[in-house]
């Protein structure tokens, strides 16, 4: 079961201490950055949806794409300079309970502002982003099952291999990512 509940744990001189801030969304992605903004989003099956920010005393919702609307969070990458790269869709609510297709964006915080760098854009399914990461050096990265493992630079996505199933970024800029012959 997923909660609200958003805990922080410090190591002491006596063994750990705990603090914790309540959400506004269920939390089922957690990502911290390095300016030491904590972020957290669910989805709505889970319970309460959206995308917040915690300043470890605080937490409220993020309106990361400017339209007042609480997007379901798919996925969350912190990157360097507090940089934060999210995966947010909507569902398509029906009577007969949550359908397809979805609309999917990704956003990249940079700087403090928030700029949508992929959609928003329909899609037959979630996810339709296999994975994301940020590079060191700033460069947003994710995995399209149909286009490939794509960087974001100029503005732009760029294909550079094949996909990949999942991924994650190494502290030195290595992409490591797995395919169907493995890693």
């Amino acid at each position: 079961s997923h909660g609200r509940e958003l805990v922080g744990l410090r190591q002491t001189a006596d063994g750990y201490s705990a603090r914790s801030v309540t959400c506004p969304t269920v939390i089922n992605r957690v990502a911290a950055t390095t300016d030491g903004a904590i972020y957290v989003g669910g989805f709505a099956y889970l319970g309460g949806m959206g995308l917040a920010r915690s300043d470890g005393a605080t937490c409220a919702l993020v309106d990361l794409r400017r339209d007042d609307q609480v997007h379901e969070v798919w996925d969350l990458s912190a990157g360097p300079g507090g940089s934060l790269l999210a995966t947010v869709f909507d569902e398509n609510r029906t009577s007969y309970g949550l359908e397809g297709p979805y609309l999917v964006s990704m956003a990249l915080l940079r700087d403090g502002r928030w700029s949508t760098i992929y959609g928003p854009t329909f899609q037959p399914e979630v996810p339709i982003i296999n994975g994301q990461a940020i590079a060191p050096d700033g460069h947003p990265w994710r995995s399209d099952p149909d286009l490939g493992l794509m960087r974001y630079e100029g503005g732009a996505w760029r294909a550079v291999a094949a996909p990949a199933r999942s991924m994650a970024m190494a502290p030195d800029g290595v992409l490591w990512y797995e395919t169907d012959r493995g890693i």
